[in-house]
């Protein structure tokens, strides 16, 4: 019986060559549901399909939602208890706008994702497209909920904002958890996004001395632009 005829209804989908004892065995690769089968001289075996990769990911996932909503609002407050640092101002909130507020996102994201990285990064696949997928969904999410309700009833009200934050948080670390588990890109998807999410982070500062004056960086407190209070 040749290896893998237990098994005739099911599609083949690759042969694996496996050494033991100096003799070769080959094991052939089934699918079914999120479960591998492997039949052949060895017997089979069921195991689930990427088991740890997938564990961690969602382990993460459920600390970055917790995280990302603490962190976000040590940020909210970090400049008013830095003495309104103006060098610390390129990546924390300066005011009241809505552009500054997507730095709270940006910035908790960047101190959750180093001790992530570092425990994490041989575990999962795509990281740094995960983590530039997320900023983007989070940073949307917030633009979408604000300009929609203000939209219809005419004002913020603080308590949807930080829903609106809550959501985009959400939005992130699924995203993330979900291209944590695909499969791998390759380096030069990683490079590129890598040099996408830092460029976020440039482009956040370089507005928060130079803003544009449009309504997005409007602080409607004081009714100025940018960290120098521009009218």
């Amino acid at each position: 019986m040749a290896p893998g005829s237990y098994f005739p209804d099911f599609p083949r989908k690759r042969m694996i060559k496996s050494y033991t004892n100096g003799k070769i065995r080959y094991l052939y690769t089934y699918r079914l549901g999120t479960k591998i089968i492997l039949s052949g001289a060895a017997g089979i075996l069921i195991m689930k399909e990427n088991l740890n990769h997938k564990y961690t990911a969602k382990k993460w996932f459920l600390a970055g939602i917790f995280a990302l909503s603490i962190l976000g609002v040590w940020v909210h407050y970090l400049y008013d208890w830095t003495g309104n640092s103006e060098f610390l101002g390129s990546i924390l909130p300066v005011n009241e706008s809505i552009w500054e507020h997507l730095k709270l996102g940006y910035l908790s994201l960047v101190l959750f994702s180093i001790p992530e990285y570092f425990q994490i990064r041989k575990q999962v696949h795509n990281f740094f497209l995960a983590k530039l997928t997320g900023i983007l969904a989070l940073e949307v999410s917030i633009l979408l909920i604000f300009y929609t309700y203000t939209g219809i009833i005419g004002r913020n009200i603080f308590y949807l904002d930080i829903l609106s934050y809550l959501v985009g948080v959400m939005a992130c670390q699924y995203l993330s958890f979900r291209i944590y588990s695909y499969t791998s890109l390759g380096g030069y998807v990683n490079r590129i996004s890598l040099f996408a999410f830092i460029a976020i982070g440039i482009v956040f500062g370089l507005y928060t001395y130079r803003p544009p004056h449009a309504g997005i960086f409007l602080d409607h407190k004081s009714q100025t632009y940018g960290i120098y209070k521009e009218k």
